[in-house]
């Protein structure tokens, strides 16, 4: 008969060898998981070129940086707290728009434009009349938006003191569409404005059927 007591003691130590392996197994992939936490930055930039920003955003962000032709202004950009790449970007919007610039946002390039030369560019297009699902950023869009109960045109007309003079809004009689291109966070306004009149006007429409 094998002696228990030996045969005891192999079994032992095999368990042993695994459970060792088993741990360093898991400390190795503890190890090699990359951080969930996202990269935070500090902006303080107080009056300066725009070009010591972007040099920030390229060396120490890592975005690749395209502008249109040479841009000769200053920005203020100030974060007490730290930011995102994402709000960053968002910051750095907020600071070209005031200067008659955009920044428009492709995985890792920033590309910086004139605001006129962007509206004729690439901008991104959505659909819909719900205020919810545009975002609220200073990223320039154009936003269909379907017209229910109120000719389209009339209502563009009428809403012609209340868009901002940067915006450019045309309506669409085929369809009854409004088409505004302008930063997400002005058509979103514009769009919350455009829903309330056409449900007003349904709610409108619906009372003198029931008078009928």
């Amino acid at each position: 008969m094998p002696d228990v007591k030996k045969l005891t003691t192999m079994i032992l130590a095999i368990l042993c060898i695994v459970a060792a392996a088993r741990l360093c197994a898991a400390q190795a992939t503890t190890q090699a998981a990359p951080s969930t936490m996202p990269v935070k930055f500090t902006l303080n930039f107080k009056d300066v070129p725009l070009d010591t920003v972007l040099s920030y955003f390229s060396q120490t962000i890592g975005f690749e940086v395209l502008k249109d032709g040479a841009i000769d202004t200053r920005v203020t950009m100030m974060s007490k707290q730290p930011l995102t790449a994402e709000e960053a970007i968002t910051m750095l919007g907020a600071a070209l728009k005031a200067n008659g610039f955009v920044v428009t946002h492709e995985g890792k390039l920033l590309h910086i434009a004139s605001r006129d030369k962007a509206k004729k560019g690439n901008v991104s297009v959505h659909f819909g009349a719900d205020p919810a699902d545009i975002a609220d950023t200073d990223e320039l869009i154009t936003q269909v938006v379907p017209i229910l109960n109120v000719s389209a045109e009339k209502l563009r007309d009428d809403l012609k003191a209340l868009i901002p003079p940067d915006a450019d809004v045309a309506a669409n009689e085929g369809s009854n569409t409004i088409i505004i291109t302008d930063a997400s966070s002005s058509v979103r306004r514009i769009v919350e404005i455009v829903s309330q009149i056409d449900q007003h006007e349904a709610t409108t429409s619906e009372l003198r059927i029931v008078q009928l």
